[in-house]
């Protein structure tokens, strides 16, 4: 009679394979890249990366087994990811990686094989991963030979694509939903940082950004100087530019909605003595119409083809002007010491005329309701005295709000 006595589990890895893994680790890090060519530097990478996916393959299978296990209660920790978290220093979103690629690895035999060769990256299990945690293994499995044949042979990309025309597959309402919500995070934000630059963060829409990325290649490229010396921005900084004259044509263009009863452009107020560069002391510097305070150098390159209006004020008076100063002031048709556009429309025009709003944003700066700290482009012009009660469409009878 034979007695068969099943062998006790082993207390970690064999000591063999482990002493060779120690000893090659050892000897490849004492290795000197600058020693190897460049044709063996670009296999040394390959290869590494190939060992690197086999041995996150494994690690996998090793922590299918422990979770399978329930080992993480023995080790003191309430779930593998919080003993993944303590015992490996990994975030918690690593963590959740980790265990998605064991749950791959132990449900999806073709997939954890091509993982294991070092066909498919730790990346393309974790979008797997995804997947089969909202579908099911089962529902994924049907899949699995044209999954593991387009992760081993296509653009890493490629794979996020069919997996999402795979879940629309299966559930094509939860899918909807899910680029619904996906949409609901598109956002663009705005923000003028302390020193007066602009700080600006946003998420696109697939189909948005290559709206956006088609209209930007065109001005984006690089442009030689004057002197025919090489463009020095950065891509970033083209980028950027670009970005700010596609604006700039869109606002030159003229055919944008209005904003606060006049078109939008960009408006800067600034004393003649600035624009003359007779004064250099404050207050000399030029504000736009969201608060930029903008230096000599920024005003030149603005006014350098820019359209000047002329609003005339007492240059010291922060309110504003006596009614009876200014109408000493007018002509016949309202303008101010007979300079500029009619400022003063009386009873016979209700509306406010765009020289009327200049003059608004630059005697008001925003809306005058106390602690209201909307500025100008958010503003609107109203009549003190409505218009319908007899008030006059005149600037002593208008405030921004």
């Amino acid at each position: 009679m034979t007695i068969s006595v099943a062998s006790e589990p082993s207390a970690g890895l064999p000591p063999g394979p482990r002493a060779l893994l120690e000893e090659a680790l050892g000897e490849l890090q004492a290795l000197d890249p600058e020693s190897v060519s460049a044709t063996g530097l670009a296999d040394a990478i390959r290869t590494v990366q190939t060992w690197e996916r086999r041995l996150a393959a494994f690690r996998a299978r090793l922590v299918g087994e422990f979770e399978a296990r329930g080992a993480c209660l023995a080790e003191g920790a309430l779930s593998p990811t919080a003993w993944l978290e303590r015992e490996l220093n990994l975030t918690r979103g690593e963590a959740h990686a980790a265990r998605r690629a064991a749950r791959v690895s132990r449900a999806l035999p073709e997939v954890a094989a091509a993982f294991a060769s070092g066909e498919l990256t730790a990346r393309q299990i974790d979008q797997l991963g995804h997947v089969v945690d909202r579908h099911g293994a089962g529902a994924v499995r049907q899949f699995e030979p044209e999954l593991v044949s387009v992760g081993r042979t296509a653009p890493a990309k490629e794979l996020g694509a069919v997996l999402r025309r795979v879940e629309h597959g299966l559930d094509p309402d939860r899918a909807r939903e899910a680029e619904l919500r996906r949409l609901a995070g598109r956002h663009l934000t705005l923000t003028r940082t302390g020193d007066g630059m602009w700080d600006v963060h946003g998420m696109l829409a697939p189909e948005d950004g290559e709206v956006l990325q088609s209209a930007l290649l065109p001005l984006a490229g690089p442009v030689p100087q004057p002197d025919g010396s090489e463009d020095l921005r950065l891509s970033g900084e083209r980028q950027l530019d670009a970005l700010v004259e596609l604006c700039r044509r869109a606002l030159d263009r003229g055919d944008l909605p209005d904003l606060g009863g006049d078109k939008p452009h960009v408006t800067l107020v600034v004393d003649l003595a600035t624009l003359r560069q007779e004064s250099v002391w404050g207050g000399s510097s030029a504000s736009a119409l969201w608060g930029a305070s903008l230096g000599r150098d920024a005003l030149l390159r603005l006014c350098c083809d820019s359209s000047v209006s002329t609003v005339v004020s007492d240059g010291l008076a922060v309110g504003r002007l006596d009614p009876a100063a200014l109408g000493a002031l007018r002509d016949g048709q309202g303008r101010l010491s007979g300079l500029g556009l009619p400022l003063a429309s009386g009873r016979t025009i209700r509306s406010v005329s765009p020289a009327q709003r200049r003059a608004l944003v630059m005697r008001d700066g925003g809306c005058v309701f106390p602690a209201c700290a909307r500025s100008p482009g958010f503003s609107d012009a109203h009549h003190v005295v409505h218009w319908a009660h007899g008030g006059d469409t005149e600037l002593a009878n208008l405030a921004s709000r």
